[in-house]
């Protein structure tokens, strides 16, 4: 008997040695990620392409490494519990690291170092003429900026921000000579140039939503929404204190409104002020002061509505279940984040609100005084097109206004001086007010929503 129990010591034994060789190189790996919390496995890919063969699956919750990105920030990189190599969904991870953090695949330094300069170095506004005259701007791509040259391959002598308009003189060999708004004329690689005559130089309109048919992407997403039991009449807002304010939609929500000549907003007003109003809903996923990594920070979320370990973005769309989300974030992070770590975070909202089956639109920022927000905006303009969403053009509205529609302050819009019984007055006399505008593009972009895809 007693030889049998030593035996039997002895096997449980190499049995726990066996499982602590198999299992250790498993977890000795540091992880920077885990799995959303997910009923179905998530499909790994033998290449980031979802076309590509399923090489592995990793259950909810499952932590992992991600070693790099896609340049979209649409796929990861990922090594499995087992070692195994292969890329997943970027929309399916919780990041315990910033994503700008985790490298792009195959990006070559050298070819980066054109258009990324060191964050140390300033980069000044733009200032660009009534009188002048673009047909190219600096591709939101540039995200730290791009270099301008007094020959090809020659001396730096300027940093252009992402979005600076400029007049292409000649070409040669991949290179460009441009004229800059200054009157300044250099050399810049052709690879961050956008060709376009839609620089942003001369928007005056106060029509700030989109003028032409939704994206075609906007009735699926809608449609999956349904599925996932989302609520039709209720829409989210998700940004900064811009978002957060008591200016902007409260007062619609109230009662305290006059649609002016745009009467037929009263619909959109109807629609999603049945139920729940969103239109007074106090949002969890916009606060003062933050920026697009606030939103995703559970260390941020409201503890009294919000569960342990859930980004204010996430507790927002849980909770709120909205088709609907209207996100503006910039006028803080072009004073705090990189332009990269801003492009990085903006994919990763929209990656959740359309994997949450919501309608994500975008807004540009408005002016803010001593800061360009070209890059910022250029980067939410190009973000819209690669998912097919919409685009709120605010900035477009502000610029023409007195003052580009800022308060004293810079940085947030004008109001009348009794702001919440005028900040939803859109008749003639108030329309130069940055809030007002603001509030005429929200209802403009949900009266759209509402005919085109909702109401139908």
């Amino acid at each position: 008997m007693l030889k049998r129990l030593r035996f039997l010591q002895l096997m449980v034994g190499l049995c726990l040695l066996l499982f602590a060789v198999v299992v250790q190189p498993i977890f000795a790996q540091d992880t920077n990620a885990s799995v959303i919390n997910m009923w179905e496995g998530l499909n790994v890919r033998s290449a980031p392409d979802a076309d590509a063969s399923i090489i592995g699956e990793l259950p909810g919750r499952t932590p992992v490494l991600i070693l790099t990105r896609t340049r979209d920030n649409i796929w990861f990189q990922v090594q499995m519990p087992d070692g195994q190599l292969g890329w997943a969904a970027a929309g399916y991870f919780n990041l315990d690291v910033e994503i700008w953090q985790i490298p792009i695949e195959g990006a070559s330094p050298s070819a980066e170092s054109e258009a990324q300069p060191e964050e140390s170095q300033p980069q000044e506004a733009i200032t660009v003429p009534e009188n002048f005259s673009a047909d190219a701007s600096v591709s939101a791509s540039a995200y730290g900026g791009l270099n301008l040259r007094d020959a090809i391959n020659g001396s730096r002598i300027g940093l252009l921000p992402a979005g600076t308009p400029l007049t292409i003189l000649g070409e040669s060999g991949g290179w460009l000579n441009v004229q800059t708004p200054n009157g300044q004329v250099g050399w810049v690689s052709a690879r961050y140039i956008d060709r376009s005559s839609e620089t942003g130089t001369t928007a005056t309109s106060n029509a700030s939503a989109p003028s032409g048919p939704l994206p075609r992407g906007v009735a699926a997403i809608y449609q999956r929404g349904r599925q996932l039991g989302n609520n039709p009449n209720n829409f989210s807002r998700v940004g900064d204190s811009i978002t957060a304010s008591d200016l902007f939609l409260y007062p619609i929500g109230h009662g305290a409104y006059n649609l002016g000549a745009y009467g037929q907003l009263q619909d959109a007003i109807s629609f999603f002020s049945s139920g729940d109003n969103s239109f007074l809903h106090q949002p969890i996923a916009a606060n003062y002061g933050w920026t697009t990594a606030d939103v995703l920070n559970p260390a941020l979320a409201d503890a009294n509505r919000c569960q342990a370990g859930e980004s204010p973005l996430a507790c927002e769309y849980r909770t709120v279940r909205p088709s609907v989300a209207l996100i503006m974030f910039g006028s803080n992070d072009v004073a705090l984040l990189s332009l990269d770590q801003y492009a990085a975070n903006l994919d990763q909202i929209i990656q959740i609100t359309i994997g949450q089956g919501i309608n994500p639109v975008l807004s540009t920022i408005p002016p803010r005084s001593g800061y360009n927000v070209g890059g910022i905006n250029s980067v939410v303009r190009s973000t819209a097109n690669r998912y097919g969403i919409p685009v709120w053009d605010y900035y477009g509205a502000m610029v023409g206004l007195p003052d580009s529609g800022l308060s004293a302050d810079g940085i947030h819009p004008s109001a009348p001086d009794d702001g919440f019984g005028y900040a939803a007055n859109f008749t003639e006399g108030f329309l130069h007010y940055g809030y007002v505008q603001r509030n005429l593009g929200a209802l403009q972009i949900l009266y759209q929503l509402w005919r085109d895809v909702l109401a139908g």
